[in-house]
């Protein structure tokens, strides 16, 4: 059932990083037109280093910007990049947000009379009040809130607006008439207010980490073992355990690829000389960097948003037959066969050493890989289209 899908996803599609985003994104985009709202802000203070990304959005939404790169640009092809210009901050006087509100409708409602769409699926991962008001002036079948972080918990949204946000966030669950949580806690949290509430992990291409061949100069005669982490450095990263273990460990070499999100302190980690940062890599090229790797790391802190964090790198990890070793998250504990957990520096460095001394190898990488195929993307986003065509029948 091809079916009109608006994503309002609050991640630039033109970005450094993939997320899980742009992977539902395109995999619906197979089968639906799909019209991409690009990131607008408004969740987070603005940065002096914003300006530049702020022009280009400006630019861009002069233009046509159509497609995702994979597909020819002639005709209609999917997803559609839609670049609204709105006041991109979340403290703003009441008549700016309701400026922003009008202009987040506008925007809408001009691609819905542009292309003659009816009986919208309006998905958002956005629940703020200004894409609430927006998209309640718009004609629309389905709402579908993807949950994907427990939104007024997140690390960089002021605290002067938390309290709204969660009320928003509330709201969006209550009213949705699908909500899909990226982590078990955001699910057990959401059911409570929505019964039509499903829990989606984080998921992988596994296909994509087989890795192209490709040679990393850097790797090559890098010291081994190699423990690796992949994603952006921000807040939720615990640097002073990582520099523990690295200072520990001097004979292992500890390669983080991701760039280090703007104000992150990394706690004098990139100083030490066993550690090694790319800066942000290109997701296509991940499986070659793993194929390097000997253990992946997932080392966030454990507060009460990273609670609710689903980490993004377990599937990518375990689609490329890494042991991995992580913080003891919520989230993963589930995983527990496939993926060991440690708190505190000597565990950690423990865990690490035990999954580099891994008996039974060949079977243990059979097993990663089979968890890895049962998260597969294409699965994933098939169940979320299959409700939202069981709700959509269900409403004709």
């Amino acid at each position: 059932m091809e079916k009109n899908i608006v994503y309002i996803g609050g991640i630039d599609w033109y970005g450094k990083y993939k997320y899980s985003t742009h992977h539902i994104v395109g995999k619906l985009s197979e089968n639906n037109r799909v019209f991409y709202i690009d990131n607008f802000g408004g969740r987070r203070d603005l940065r002096l280093r914003d300006a530049s990304r702020i022009l280009r959005r400006i630019a861009g939404s002069f233009g046509r910007r159509e497609g995702s790169g994979r597909r020819p640009l002639g005709g209609h092809s999917y997803p559609v990049i839609v670049q609204p210009v709105l006041v991109p901050t979340p403290r703003l006087p009441d008549a700016i947000g309701r400026m922003n509100s009008a202009l987040l409708a506008r925007a809408l409602n001009r691609i819905i009379d542009r292309y003659n769409l009816r009986d919208i699926v309006m998905w958002t991962c956005v629940p703020t009040d200004v894409v609430w008001d927006s998209i309640s002036r718009v004609p629309h079948r389905v709402l579908v809130y993807q949950c994907v972080d427990k939104f007024s918990g997140h690390p960089l949204i002021p605290d002067s607006v938390r309290s709204r946000f969660s009320a928003y966030e509330e709201m969006f669950t209550r009213s949705s008439d699908l909500v899909y949580a990226n982590a078990r806690g955001l699910f057990e949290e959401k059911k409570k207010l929505n019964p039509k509430t499903y829990f989606f992990p984080n998921g992988v291409d596994p296909e994509r980490f087989r890795g192209r061949g490709e040679k990393i100069e850097f790797l090559e005669n890098m010291q081994q073992p190699i423990v690796g982490f992949a994603g952006l450095l921000g807040p939720w990263v615990d640097f002073e355990l990582l520099k523990q273990c690295a200072s520990i460990k001097t004979d292992w070499s500890f390669v983080l690829l991701g760039s280090v999100s703007p104000g992150t302190d990394t706690k004098g980690l990139t100083r030490l000389p066993n550690v090694h940062l790319t800066g942000a890599v290109d997701h296509s090229a991940l499986g070659d960097y793993f194929r390097y790797f000997d253990v992946g790391l997932i080392p966030y802190l454990l507060t009460g948003f990273t609670q609710y964090t689903f980490p993004s790198k377990l599937a990518e990890y375990l689609a490329a037959g890494l042991p991995a070793v992580a913080t003891p998250l919520p989230e993963v504990e589930p995983y527990s066969n496939v993926v060991s957990t440690a708190a505190g520096p000597e565990e950690m460095v423990e865990a690490i050493r035990k999954a580099l001394e891994e008996t039974g190898r060949s079977e243990r990488i059979k097993t990663r890989l089979e968890v890895a195929r049962s998260m597969s993307w294409n699965t994933i986003v098939s169940q979320m289209e299959q409700l939202i065509n069981d709700t959509l029948q269900a409403k004709t």
